[in-house]
C-alpha cells in the first residue's frame, strides 16, 4: 500500500482495528517505542491528526505528526476522552404563542451536569447553549417553567453521528430531539472494505 492509494478519513473517532495493516504496524511502533519516523509516513495520508483521535482497545489518543524535512514523525498522547472539533449545541426554540422559560440539563453517565440553564424566549424566538465535546452518552432533560409545564427527557449522544440538540416548546408540550447523521467508514476501513 503506497500514498497515492489511501483515501484521509474525516471521522474524528479512528478504531485501531479499522487501519490497514501497513498503518497498524506504524501504530504499533509507536506504541512499543514511543515514536515512529519514516520517509513515507502512511498514518497522516489516511487519517487527518488535526481533527481524529485513534482508540485501540477502548483508549483514544491524540495523534501528533510533526514533519521535518522529508522525514515526519507519529507520535500518540493518551487522553481521557474522545473529543469533537466544536462543542455540540443545543438550540432551544419557542414556538409557542406566549413567552417561556425553559430551564435545559444535561448531565453525563457519572452525574457530572455539563448543562444547567435556563432560557427566557418570546414567541418565535430561538437560543443555542454550548453542550460539550466530548464523546459520550448524556441525559438531556428540558422543563417548561412557564404555562403547561412539560418536561421531556432524551437520552442524549455525543459522538461522530450524534451531536446537536433541540428542545422546542409549542403550545401542546415541548421535546428533546437530537441530530443523527449516518456515518459512512472511513474508505479504507478494512472491516467495511
Amino acid at each position: 500500500m503506497s500514498e497515492g492509494e489511501l483515501e484521509r478519513c474525516h471521522l474524528v473517532s479512528v478504531d485501531y482495528e479499522s487501519l490497514p495493516d501497513a498503518i497498524r504496524a506504524e501504530v504499533d511502533a509507536v506504541l512499543e517505542d514511543g515514536r515512529y519516523e519514516s520517509d513515507a509516513l502512511l498514518f497522516d495520508d489516511a487519517v487527518d491528526p488535526e481533527r481524529s483521535f485513534l482508540v485501540v482497545d477502548d483508549a483514544p489518543y491524540d495523534p501528533r505528526v510533526d514533519a521535518d524535512g522529508g522525514t515526519a514523525t507519529l507520535e500518540l498522547e493518551p487522553v481521557d476522552v474522545v473529543r469533537l472539533p466544536e462543542p455540540a449545541v443545543i438550540s432551544v426554540s419557542n414556538g409557542a404563542e406566549r413567552d417561556h422559560d425553559v430551564r435545559v440539563e444535561l448531565t453525563a453517565d457519572d452525574g457530572e451536569t455539563v448543562v444547567d440553564e435556563t432560557v427566557s424566549l418570546e414567541p418565535g424566538e430561538t437560543c443555542e447553549l454550548e453542550a460539550t465535546d466530548a464523546f459520550g452518552s448524556y441525559e438531556l432533560t428540558a422543563r417548561a417553567l412557564t404555562g403547561h409545564e412539560a418536561t421531556d427527557e432524551f437520552g442524549f449522544r455525543i459522538g461522530d453521528s450524534h451531536f446537536d440538540g433541540v428542545v422546542a416548546v409549542s403550545d401542546d408540550g415541548l421535546s428533546a430531539t437530537q441530530s443523527v447523521a449516518d456515518t459512512l467508514p472511513c474508505p479504507w476501513d478494512v472491516r467495511y472494505g
